[in-house]
């Protein structure tokens, strides 16, 4: 037997990293900014640096303890991010609308179709005109567009637009 065949019996192959489940029930849990940051590092390790669903959670949790410009960085190095993640950045940038929709901008410039949770959370920023292009593209509605829509006009005090839009209802 070779001396290298015999050192790679010594050698102890690397335990499988953990399954990304139980960690990124451990990043909901994070209670600082250091201990998020090593939950991110740590999904980096394990290769989840470019799954949108887990990157989503870490920017969620910097949006919930204002930490706004990580979540950016965060979002800024996921090569593919998709109308999931993008809707994620949109419901962080709640206290500035500007650029929630300055980066819906910039989804459908990346050809990605907003989906039934897209148009929600535009119409919380109180773009009804931008939710309505939104919903009047989107290929399926849902009971919640639907209703979400015709809230929108009465809460804006537009009642002919709401009730125009609830006779279209199916």
């Amino acid at each position: 037997m070779s001396s290298i065949s015999c050192c790679c019996c010594l050698v102890q192959p690397s335990p499988p990293p953990p399954p990304p489940t139980p960690i990124l029930r451990a990043v909901e849990k994070c209670s600082t900014m250091t201990e998020l940051k090593q939950h991110h590092s740590l999904l980096i390790r394990i290769g989840l640096s470019t799954d949108n669903h887990a990157m989503s959670r870490i920017i969620n949790i910097c949006s919930k303890n204002n930490h706004f410009h990580y979540a950016l960085k965060v979002f800024n190095t996921i090569p593919n991010p998709d109308t999931f993640l993008y809707n994620t950045l949109f419901k962080s940038q709640s206290k500035t609308p500007f650029n929630a929709l300055f980066f819906y901008s910039q989804m459908l410039q990346q050809s990605l179709i907003p989906n039934s949770f897209t148009f929600p959370i535009l119409i919380s920023f109180g773009s009804l005109d931008d939710a309505r292009k939104v919903f009047d593209k989107m290929p399926e509605r849902s009971f919640v567009s639907w209703t979400t829509v015709i809230s929108g006009y009465s809460q804006c005090g537009d009642v002919d637009e709401a009730f125009r839009v609830f006779e279209l209802m199916d």
